[in-house]
């Protein structure tokens, strides 16, 4: 289920802020009761209290949450007690035993009610209570803490209405807050893109990290404006799924495709959204090939459906029409040169990536993906890998991808010291690429330095975990480290 990303709330109160020194206001009333006499138990009261301090200062908080359900037993009036074992029992990730002891309480704790629930799985109760808690506030900060909850519930609900209503309440509360202005923007622009600019130039004026990444999407509702809205739906969606946020892409695009059964490419960038949502989104590819089978997009977007399925003779099949209808386009070229690849055909590829380079000679990318392929099939490393390499640096020396390549062929080659030299230059650029830092303890290996090829290779792990290049040091860590 999606989280809520947590980057640059600023004054937004976390959900699960409580005060951890609540059991010392515990003691007190306790000890009042033992002094009156009215206490049925004082002796296990006390004992259990103690227990629960001792086992909350180390962490222990079901234990911690059963002890304070002990004294709340012997005094069952407390609220406070039940209250307080709820909410260690959610610590301690016990969301059945939360919902338990919380139901015992004489006071009702909407808001924990609904985070026992959240936990649990149960978002339709846990909405319940925590729209509860907001009928009802108990203090002025209650708000900001409930909105944050309803608005990742309502997404990972799908219900983008009822979380664009949370972040709508939260800005009248925040209006200065940059990431609720740069969320508020993200969801307008996949419902209604006509509203969302003001929010995202306000999140980029307080806060200009945080809205960088949706440069994109700002140029393009500037464009767009005025225009036709499944036409603006659509180019939102292509811009929110060039930011990673498919879900709301997909979103824009579903409105795209209901205003306008007809329009081809809104169809197939749906397909496209719903694959990375997981999703198959191949009738939505077919239903935009039969409306329009000569759109170079479609039939790109298509060529990507097929080769995620691991199926590249349809890949080819659908780049080559694409090819054909935009033949100057040299990215069609070296996606027909990497589809040509996987088949096997080696010179097939090869003169695809040659003319991607003829097409854009000063463009480093293309040299960049011939220095890549030779090396990665094993090819003509000094022959066509270095000179396309060094080529691809000659052209854009400040580009750490091109510095990487280029020091991998020196790798292959065993020319250590000046791969080394590229390995810095790019690690200046890119400190935190994790390829740069496998490549330099690939150098270590062939030094025979094997403390620093170590360290390089846990640090890929640590920078890029999960991944293939993980994987790959992995293996070198396995081939030349016996684990005890």
């Amino acid at each position: 289920m999606r989280q809520l990303s947590t980057r640059n709330r600023n004054d937004i109160i976390h959900p699960m802020e409580r005060d951890d020194d609540l059991i010392w206001r515990i003691i007190l009333p306790t000890v009042l009761i033992v002094l009156l006499g009215i206490a049925p138990r004082p002796a296990a009261v006390e004992q259990a209290l103690a227990a629960a301090r001792q086992a909350h200062a180390q962490n222990h908080f079901q234990e911690a949450s059963r002890q304070i359900a002990l004294a709340a037993q012997h005094t069952p009036w407390r609220a406070d007690l039940w209250l307080l074992a709820g909410q260690y029992a959610l610590q301690g990730g016990d969301a059945q035993a939360a919902l338990r002891l919380l139901q015992q309480s004489p006071v009702v704790d909407e808001l924990l009610l609904g985070d026992a629930y959240r936990q649990s799985g149960d978002l339709a109760s846990a909405i319940t209570h925590w729209e509860a808690a907001l009928a009802a506030p108990q203090g002025k900060a209650i708000p900001a803490e409930i909105y944050p909850r309803l608005l990742e519930a309502h997404r990972a609900g799908g219900d983008l209405a009822a979380a664009i209503a949370d972040l709508q309440a939260l800005w009248s509360l925040q209006p200065a807050n940059a990431w609720v202005n740069y969320q508020l923007g993200l969801l307008l622009a996949a419902t209604q893109p006509e509203l969302a600019l003001p929010y995202l130039d306000r999140a980029g004026e307080l806060n200009a990290p945080l809205a960088a990444g949706a440069q994109g999407l700002r140029k393009t509702l500037q464009t767009a404006q005025g225009g036709e809205p499944a036409y603006n739906l659509l180019a939102a969606g292509r811009a929110l799924g060039a930011m990673n946020e498919w879900e709301l892409a997909a979103a824009a695009l579903r409105q795209a495709v209901a205003l306008r059964p007809d329009y081809a490419e809104a169809w197939a960038y749906l397909g496209e959204a719903r694959q990375r949502l997981g999703e198959d989104g191949r009738a939505d590819l077919q239903r935009a090939l039969s409306l329009d089978s000569t759109s170079v997009a479609i039939n790109t977007l298509a060529a990507l459906y097929w080769q995620r399925q691991g199926d590249q003779n349809q890949a080819f099949a659908y780049l080559d029409a694409a090819a054909k209808l935009d033949p100057r386009n040299p990215v069609l070229h070296a996606e027909i040169a990497r589809a040509l690849a996987a088949t096997g055909d080696l010179p097939a590829a090869e003169e695809a990536y040659r003319q991607a380079i003829r097409l854009a000679p000063g463009d480093s990318t293309y040299w960049r993906f011939m220095a890549e392929f030779a090396l990665y099939y094993q090819i003509q490393i000094r022959e066509l890998a270095l000179p396309a390499a060094r080529q691809a640096v000659w052209l854009a020396p400040a580009d750490s991808a091109n510095l990487a390549v280029m020091a991998h062929a020196l790798l292959q080659l065993g020319d250590t010291f000046t791969a080394e030299r590229y390995l810095r230059q790019a690690l200046e650029i890119a400190p935190h690429d994790a390829l740069l830092h496998l490549r330099l303890g690939q150098m270590y290996l062939l030094r025979g330095a094997l403390t620093e090829a170590r360290q390089e290779f846990d640090l890929t792990q640590a920078l890029a975990p999960n991944t293939p290049l993980a994987d790959q040091a992995q293996r070198f860590l396995e081939a030349h480290w016996t684990t005890p």
